[in-house]
């Protein structure tokens, strides 16, 4: 059971979207909400000719940047006070620099890093903080498409299944999702009924049903397009408002670049994601 949901804001309109979801998921786990709120502070002034000068602007400004803090944090604060959970901000007044290590480190002591997905949000850094956390908080993610909202529970989820490490983490992570759903769905690619990745993916269904979950094997067989397409695609026929999937990352390119399915489903996908690595 998700007890614990985290997600930063910073103070803007675009915050509303997050609480909203974060909103709809305490009301449906009965979870605790914690606002992360990263006010940044300038960066340290070089002095050259004239030191104490530079060090007087340097007080001088940080203190501007914190009195503007505490706008954005009462700002905040006024958003959050209608939820009807328990609710709390952890401020952090900062270096911008220190964003992602802040951020991924408050979350490995919550259930579920709650977002917009990537190219939704405000910042065009969002995709560095989703894979931030994503590969380095031992937690999982969810985000959301920031137009749909959770009511009592979830109508239809769908479960990317390839029988990787990755793909059983999502699925063990999404478990208290799943029992949330009213319809949950395994989905595989596989062209051959009898490939042994089928029997993982029926394996995965009796494991679902194990605890509760009455999910059902889909096998998407052939078709044209990418896994991903394909996947989106299957959701929308579903009406599915919920798609569950593994994590990819390449560690050795510097630029840390998702999996390709992965990548896709975050910047296309119209539903909202789980997502763990």
């Amino acid at each position: 059971m998700l007890r614990d949901l985290i997600v930063a804001l910073d103070g803007s309109p675009e915050d509303d979207p997050c609480i909203a979801t974060v909103e709809d998921l305490s009301v449906l786990f009965g979870a605790h909400v914690t606002a992360l709120f990263l006010n940044y502070l300038p960066d340290p002034i070089v002095p050259a000719d004239a030191p104490d000068l530079a060090l007087d602007l340097q007080l001088k400004v940080t203190e501007q940047a914190r009195e503007a803090g505490d706008i954005l944090e009462a700002t905040i604060a006024r958003k959050l006070a209608s939820l009807p959970t328990a609710v709390d901000i952890r401020r952090f007044d900062i270096l911008r620099a220190a964003k992602e290590d802040t951020i991924v480190s408050e979350a490995r002591t919550a259930d579920v890093f709650v977002s917009l997905r990537p190219g939704l949000g405000r910042h065009d850094d969002d995709r560095k903080i989703v894979e931030g956390v994503l590969f380095g908080s031992g937690r999982h993610l969810f985000l959301s498409t920031g137009k749909t909202t959770v009511e009592h529970r979830f109508a239809h989820a769908l479960v990317a299944w390839n029988g990787s490490r990755e793909a059983a983490r999502a699925m063990a992570e999404a478990i208290p999702y799943l029992l949330k759903s009213r319809a949950v769905t395994v989905a595989i690619k596989a062209d051959d009924p009898a490939a042994p990745e089928v029997i993982s993916a029926e394996n995965a269904v009796t494991h679902l049903r194990r605890h509760g979950v009455e999910a059902a094997l889909l096998r998407l067989g052939k078709g044209s397009g990418s896994v991903s397409v394909r996947l989106i695609e299957t959701a929308g026929e579903l009406q599915a408002d919920l798609i569950v999937a593994g994590g990819y990352s390449h560690w050795r390119l510097a630029e840390r670049l998702l999996g390709g399915v992965t990548h896709d489903l975050l910047r296309h996908a119209h539903v909202s994601l789980v997502i763990a690595h």
